[in-house]
């Protein structure tokens, strides 16, 4: 038996779960690594090409894969325990459920955070500036609102969806399933007052709207979810 004083439960914990899902903890650099190295390919074969992010077919399929991405890792977190009989298992052991869930979403929260931020960085970085065509909010696009409504909230949200309802249902599928429809229902929920509404850009009240509407998407709706994961896996669901 090992006596090091870096063996911890929470490491352990750690390296159970890397053990079991790191290709999954990794798929969450794939986008950034297929957006970066096609763009890479596409202006080395033309040095004048300007690829549009979100105007183009094929900027869809890096967020594809990442919002893909984000629901796997959050509906696999405690639906897989169940659905494999290991959740006793952990239950038995000399250690807090507050831990367990903290090193569960350590490592998947981790991943998902550093690619999201790689991905935003190739965008800024490939991201050709205005251009002609109509965009969801009008006129020329605007690159911060754009990407955050369209591309950066629904990969949170999903991530933090799928990972609430991973701790109330017994498959992975299921809760992957239940994440999709939470997370774009909490997407275009806050929506729809605006097309209510009839706020546009360049109108009274727009600025205001749009500061309230990303703080309810990227702050106040993942944050609900996850306190409820948590409050609900730890204090309520106790066998």
């Amino acid at each position: 038996m090992s006596c090091s004083k870096f063996a911890t439960p929470f490491r352990a914990l750690l390296w159970k779960e890397w053990r079991e899902s790191w290709g999954l903890l990794l798929s969450a650099f794939a986008p950034v690594v297929l957006y970066s190295s096609e763009q890479l390919l596409l202006e080395f074969g033309n040095p004048n090409y300007r690829w549009i992010p979100v105007g183009d077919l094929y900027g869809m399929l890096p967020m594809t894969i990442a919002f893909v991405s984000a629901l796997s890792l959050g509906a696999r977190l405690f639906s897989s325990e169940r659905a494999n009989g290991t959740d006793r298992f952990q239950a038995e052991r000399s250690v807090t459920r507050a831990t367990i869930w903290n090193a569960k979403l350590f490592l998947p929260a981790l991943a998902l955070i550093t690619g999201t931020i790689l991905l935003w960085v190739a965008f800024v970085w490939i991201w050709p500036g205005p251009y002609d065509s109509d965009n969801l909010w009008g006129g020329e696009p605007l690159f911060g609102p754009e990407i955050l409504y369209m591309f950066f909230a629904p990969i949170l949200l999903a991530f933090t969806s799928a990972l609430f309802c991973s701790v109330f249902l017994d498959r992975p599928v299921t809760a992957w399933a239940g994440g999709a429809v939470v997370s774009i229902f909490l997407w275009l929920g806050p929506l729809l007052p605006l097309q209510w509404l009839g706020v546009a850009r360049g109108k009274p009240g727009y600025t205001f709207y749009m500061v309230l509407l990303f703080t309810f998407l990227l702050v106040v709706e993942p944050v609900c979810l996850l306190w409820l994961s948590r409050v609900a896996y730890v204090r309520w669901l106790r066998e």
